[in-house]
């Protein structure tokens, strides 16, 4: 099953070098070391903050971009006639990495989890009566999430925008679908649901300032009640992948994972000896830990065929 578009000519990594500070420079051409090789540029690298724009120049993602971190260029390969950085800026933007690489670390309190919970059963009463707006059914939705998916979608960006949190919920369901690691309002959401009791936070400080605490807050909230209202039982879904590196202990918010076997074991190719480290998971996810998925949200099957089940993620993971 292929779900990716890919170069079959790709050129081979000889002609490449190993991605590495000195290479941030505005124009520098380079390719993604994932297992198909995606090519694009680097822009906006801004030192002071130790964070690069990475221009997707192929594939199903080409005209979007990635804004990461200034150490995610050891995740690519640069051309060998790159330009390069004098030492001294390298010295200094590796001073900026470990000034932000200090850790965060917000623990859930149980008698805040408490009134979030009140706060979204509240929140799901009105979602129901919005939803009849829909024609849809107000009992045992959960069983109509694959028949009135359409609908589900349309009642759920409406719904958003009634309360004036569409705006986020397209910016962060994009996000989450082109890459949760790009910019930091994926790591601000983590942050506010750690805050509202819901999971731990156990990561880097932010490098840019944080968003509006009190429209993400609303916005999880409203999103969970949403959300909750299509799970009321454990969801069996599946995790795959492939990596061309050992296992590695990894710290996540969020977790991808589907609810398709087929997809999980696209991602899982045991017998291309270009891997080192490959593996196929399955569990049963409780729905409070689900956050978003392609039933109801709508950019998670515009440019995939992921099916994607983002999970809230409260531990390590060897990946």
């Amino acid at each position: 099953m292929t779900l990716h578009q890919h170069d079959p000519n790709k050129r081979p990594d000889d002609e490449f070098i190993k991605g590495s500070y000195e290479f941030l420079i505005d124009g520098n051409r380079c390719r993604l070391l994932d297992g198909r090789r995606t090519p694009g540029y680097i822009s906006d690298v801004d030192l002071k903050r130790a964070m690069f724009v990475f221009n997707i120049t192929a594939f199903e993602d080409k005209g979007k971009t990635w804004t990461l971190y200034a150490e995610a260029v050891e995740k690519f390969q640069f051309d060998k006639s790159s330009k390069r950085l004098e030492k001294e800026a390298v010295d200094s933007l590796r001073e900026r990495v470990a000034y932000f690489n200090r850790e965060l670390v917000v623990k859930p309190d149980p008698e805040t989890l408490h009134e979030t919970q009140k706060r979204i059963r509240e929140q799901q009463a009105k979602i129901l009566d919005f939803m009849t707006r829909y024609d849809l059914v107000r009992e045992n939705l959960a069983s109509r999430r694959k028949k009135d998916q359409k609908k589900i979608q349309e009642a759920l960006i409406a719904y958003m925008a009634h309360l004036g949190l569409d705006e986020i919920e397209q910016e962060s369901a994009n996000q989450m679908v082109l890459n949760p690691d790009s910019g930091e309002l994926v790591k601000n959401i983590a942050i506010c649901c750690a805050e509202l009791g819901l999971a731990d936070y156990r990561d880097k400080i932010l490098r840019t300032p944080p968003m509006d605490k009190l429209r993400l807050k609303a916005y999880i909230i409203n999103r969970l009640a949403f959300t909750r209202l299509l799970y009321d039982k454990p969801l069996t879904v599946y995790r795959g992948m492939s990596s061309e590196t050992s296992f590695k202990t990894h710290r996540r918010n969020f977790m991808s994972w589907t609810d398709d076997l087929s997809v999980a074991k696209a991602f899982s190719d045991f017998e291309d000896d270009q891997y080192q480290s490959v593996y196929l998971l399955k569990k049963q996810a409780a729905p409070e830990t689900i956050f978003m998925t392609h039933y109801e949200t709508a950019p998670f099957g515009e440019s995939y065929q992921e099916k994607e089940v983002v999970l809230f993620h409260n531990d390590s993971i060897i990946i």
